[in-house]
């Protein structure tokens, strides 16, 4: 094959990435599989971009392999989201913890739709993967 190969997933292709909580520990099972990355490293895969735990993470290189995981995900686990509530701390809610119900709240808000506006570029360009294939 020429030229450097990407691969592009919805599932977590190593065990690094996966949650330690013990609430989570129940779902690790169904979130991907050690087996992607004894592939990727067998045919000499470049990059890996991957988002289905929809958290954003720093690029890391795991033997040779670069993951990158970067996910969208949804508007109640974005950043600017997070940061609306730090910033207009009356609209915090006592189980902040739970994004839909911390979300559902606040999003009809006119303060809120204004800072989603102001923000959304930050938000969807902290998403973005860029990938350096001449290397």
């Amino acid at each position: 094959m020429d030229g450097p190969i990407i691969i592009a997933l919805h599932f977590v292709p190593h065990q690094e990435f996966l949650y330690d909580h013990p609430y989570f520990q129940r779902f690790n099972a169904f979130l991907g599989s050690q087996a992607f990355h004894q592939l990727f490293v067998k045919y000499g895969v470049k990059d890996v971009v991957f988002g289905h735990l929809h958290h954003r993470h720093h690029s890391r290189v795991i033997d040779g392999v670069r993951y990158h995981m970067r996910p969208l995900g949804y508007v109640r686990e974005w950043k600017l989201t997070q940061n609306f509530f730090n910033d207009f701390p009356q609209y915090k809610i006592s189980q902040m913890y739970r994004l839909h119900k911390r979300y559902n709240t606040v999003k009809d808000l006119e303060e809120f739709l204004n800072y989603k506006k102001k923000h959304l570029a930050d938000e969807l360009r902290d998403a973005l993967t860029i990938l350096d294939t001449k290397s």
